[in-house]
């Protein structure tokens, strides 16, 4: 039987989220850990940028967020981004959602967004006016970019 990726993806989400409402925190301590459990370990060692394998998938849907996220109906919707426009065909100008923080604390800002999109070659060049806007230009008209940056996961 055939899956999509898309499908594949949902399924080992849900299970996963299954495990993790089953498992839950035995102390306060314990609410500070998250525990995945994956049928094979990440060839990439949690470089989100490694491969688009399941477990690799999995892991970095847990761990890494991105600009934008895919619904359930595969329509793009905003996460760390605010929103975005088109600035022509080749510019798109992204505003980031305030008061972003890593898991140590550090704020996200439109610096980490370039160095992500540099980590996968998703345009030719970015730029961060603003800390809380980033432009990114391609070589070639994009526009799709907003669903592509749902795969340029932030770190």
């Amino acid at each position: 039987m055939y899956l999509p990726l898309l499908s594949v993806i949902r399924l080992t989400a849900q299970v996963l989220m299954l495990g993790l409402v089953f498992a839950g925190p035995s102390s306060a301590q314990a609410e500070k850990v998250l525990r995945l459990g994956v049928v094979s370990l990440p060839g990439d060692l949690g470089n989100p940028y490694g491969s688009y394998t399941i477990p690799t998938v999995a892991a970095g849907l847990a761990v890494f967020d991105s600009l934008t996220v895919l619904d359930i109906d595969g329509v793009v919707q905003p996460w760390i981004a605010e929103r975005w426009e088109v600035v022509d065909e080749l510019t798109w100008h992204f505003t980031l959602k305030p008061n972003v923080k890593f898991s140590s604390g550090e704020p996200f800002d439109a610096s980490a967004a370039v160095v992500a999109s540099a980590a996968v070659g998703a345009a030719r060049a970015v730029d961060a006016g603003a800390p809380a806007a980033v432009t990114f230009r391609s070589d070639s008209p994009a526009w799709a970019y907003p669903s592509t940056s749902v795969a340029v996961r932030v770190h």
